[in-house]
């Protein structure tokens, strides 16, 4: 009895113990499924601002993809308004249809849905010296709500409008943050890693690249008519020039008072000078010996002879030249034809949803490179 009491217990206690090793399995299974199931968006730390929290507010209201967009809009609004702002014709509501027209964003998704492009919208508010956009952004079920300020702050580069910049507070003791952001680089759907800091002063360079325009992203309009207007060729506005001779119908013939040579003065000038040798006399010179006997005696006696003194003098030398001289007269002018030139032109528009122009934090970045954009030398800092 004592045996058969003793192997039910040590079945139970077996049975127990395979009970708890499936009970933790199953709870360490849910904590990766838990972690996995959301996406970590790395975001360099010097750039966390006050408006973060915004973000991150609607990434727990809605969805990681409802943020993101909020961020690609929120970004492409303050950097087509940070030029305008100051202007009288300025746009001061903007709907997400508007900037897909204007080419400053693409199209915006989540998963498989379009936000409303008409229902989303951002208004700008004049108070004070500041201006306030209020951001709109409706996908699907969701609405998601953002606001900034733009002005010319003493931190702003160059004197431009920027970004009003506040401190990130602790969302412990404030858990209703303010929304003042500043803007994020995050319009480029292609991954690159995180831009690195300018030393010492926080903030990160963007370089501009431009999508070159193509059949395969885009349409041209039809030739324009030819006209002696002048067009200047631009990104989007391709140009043709031609030139014809042109004949004036009526009197074409003009009188005019010309200049002409009615003949030559000769001008005698010095074009430099020459050293001559003159002879101006002579002297004796002793030359020798020569042994004679005078008086009983042979002696030695000079011999002389008379040589050239000479001296040197420098001598002008003479040319002549010609100088015209000049007269008016009235002459008759035909111009009853000319060379002409004409102008056409032809523009460029995108595909609704390109972006063609982006940013991107490499200096060289392969995948924009790929897709046909090209760098255009100028950068941005945030």
């Amino acid at each position: 009895m004592y045996n058969e009491r003793k192997e039910k217990l040590g079945i139970l206690n077996y049975l127990a113990y395979i009970a708890i090793i499936l009970l933790i399995l199953i709870i360490v299974i849910v904590i990766v499924a838990k972690k996995s199931s959301k996406k970590t968006v790395e975001k360099p730390k010097e750039m966390v601002l006050y408006s973060e929290e915004q973000l991150e507010k609607i990434e727990n209201d809605y969805s990681e993809d409802m943020a993101a967009n909020m961020a690609s809009f929120k970004y492409n609004a303050i950097d087509y308004y940070k030029e305008k702002l100051g202007n009288e014709k300025v746009d001061m509501v903007l709907t997400l249809q508007d900037f897909y027209d204007k080419h400053f964003i693409e199209e915006l998704k989540v998963e498989d849905t379009k936000c409303d492009s008409e229902n989303s919208k951002v208004e700008v508010t004049k108070k004070s010296s500041e201006y306030k956009l209020d951001f709109t952004l409706v996908c699907g079920d969701s609405k998601a709500i953002m606001d900034t300020y733009l002005s010319k702050y003493s931190y702003c580069k160059n004197g431009e409008i920027c970004e009003k910049k506040v401190e990130k507070t602790d969302k412990k003791d404030n858990p209703t943050p303010i929304s003042t952001p500043e803007p994020e680089p995050t319009p480029n759907p292609n991954p690159t890693p995180d831009p690195v800091p300018n030393p010492g002063d926080g903030r990160y360079t963007f370089y501009e690249y431009t999508l070159t325009p193509s059949t395969s992203v885009g349409t041209y309009s039809n030739w324009s008519n030819w006209g002696k207007d002048v067009i200047e060729p631009s990104l989007l506005v391709e140009v043709e020039t031609k030139e014809e001779t042109e004949t004036k119908t009526g009197n074409c013939t003009e009188t005019k008072e010309e200049t002409y040579i009615s003949g030559y003065n000769t001008e005698t000038y010095i074009a430099g000078y020459v050293t001559k040798k003159y002879q101006v006399g002579t002297k004796k010179v002793q030359t020798g010996t020569r042994q004679v006997t005078i008086n009983g005696k042979v002696v030695n006696q000079a011999i002389y002879t008379n040589q050239p003194i000479y001296q040197t003098k420098e001598e002008p030398v003479y040319k002549t030249k010609q100088t015209p001289i000049y007269s008016t007269r009235e002459v008759t002018v035909d111009n009853c034809t000319g060379s002409v030139k004409y102008y056409r032109s032809r523009k460029f528009t995108y595909k609704k949803g390109i972006n063609y122009i982006k940013y991107s934090i490499s200096d060289n970045d392969e995948n924009l490179l790929k897709s046909g954009y090209t760098k255009t030398g100028n950068t941005k800092e945030f």
